[in-house]
This record gives structure tokens, C-alpha cells and sequence, in this order.
């Protein structure tokens, strides 16, 4: 998505150890396009660290190396 997109208007600023959650789908699970999102460029002189981690609202099936 673009960077500069500001359609919806939301921005989080970053504080340490804080985060932000949320779910792309809506209640029947069907993707939830107004969760469009995209990360934006530290500053001059700041550095920026990601984390990923994704939930599943039911059971999700693993398959192992056979």
C-alpha cells in the first residue's frame, strides 16, 4: 500500500514498549480492507524495529515434515 496513503487518517506514534493490535477480518471472516495499512520511515535519526506475530481466532492446522 502507499506509504503516504493518509485515506482513513490513523497513524500511531511508536512508544516503547507499547503495540498495536488489531484484526483484518470482520465477524465472518472476511477480509476487512478499511485494516489497508502500511509502515512508514523512521525519522533522520531514528531507527525502527518490527515484530510480526499472527493469531488465529480458531483452531489453525499444522502440518509437520514427514
Amino acid at each position: 500500500c502507499d506509504e503516504n496513503s493518509t485515506e482513513f487518517g490513523i497513524r500511531f506514534r511508536p512508544l516503547a514498549g507499547n503495540s498495536v493490535f488489531w484484526y483484518n477480518t470482520d465477524e465472518y471472516g472476511e477480509v476487512d480492507y478499511l485494516t489497508y495499512h502500511a509502515g512508514r520511515p523512521p525519522g533522520e535519526h531514528g531507527r525502527k524495529i518490527g515484530l510480526n506475530t499472527w493469531t488465529h481466532v480458531d483452531k489453525f492446522p499444522l502440518q509437520t515434515k514427514t
